[in-house]
């Protein structure tokens, strides 16, 4: 009976979290939101997910964080600027990044070349996705010149949203194996009142 319900409130939770996310994909938070950079410095990036930013800097700057025991996948991150932030860090004053992206996704040898964010203008394009407390290590980056404070926006880059169709599978599944657990159990029920 445990295992019924078990199933049944995970279809239910998957379920509505596909149609959410299609909702979203769509016409909501999940589309792809496009700004300058100037503009996120500004204003911030509101309740959009999915962001697009022109006009971004790289100064050069990243901290990394290492694999960790319980298989968590080693992260680099390094702070996002406008033009005139880079220019100021250049000239070696101290700015308050409003975005700090990161990844997964680097070639390790990056590290100890000092490669993982080359410095220069770039598009930053990702999902604003927090880094989890443990492998968190953007406060490292105040000693390098960046005030970083607690409602900085982290975009993880060269991620998206699912694709629709995804969103549609995982509702179609959810439905199907919820409705399957409580199909199987209605007919085993009628078969022993019999």
């Amino acid at each position: 009976m445990l295992f019924r319900i078990v199933i049944v409130l995970t279809c239910v939770v998957a379920f509505i979290n596909g149609c959410s996310s299609l909702i979203s994909r769509v016409g909501g938070t999940h589309k792809l939101r496009t700004y300058t950079m100037e503009q996120v410095l500004e204003k911030g990036i509101g309740d959009a997910d999915y962001i697009k930013a022109e006009g971004a800097w790289r100064s050069g700057d990243f901290v990394h964080t290492p694999p960790l025991k319980r298989g968590y996948k080693p992260v680099v991150a390094y702070p996002v600027l406008t033009q005139t932030q880079a220019d100021s860090v250049a000239a070696g004053k101290t700015v308050r990044p409003a975005v700090i992206a990161w990844s997964q996704r680097f070639d390790p040898a990056c590290v100890e070349l000092g490669t993982c964010a080359l410095q220069g203008a770039f598009v930053l394009e990702g999902i604003a996705r927090k880094i989890d407390k443990e492998r968190n290590r953007s406060k490292e980056l105040e000693q390098k010149r960046y005030a970083v404070s607690d409602n900085v926006v982290y975009i993880e880059i060269g991620r998206k949203p699912l694709d629709w169709y995804w969103n549609l599978a995982i509702m179609l599944a959810a439905l199907a194996l919820g409705g399957g657990v409580e199909l199987y159990h209605y007919r085993k029920g009628q078969r022993n009142v019999q």
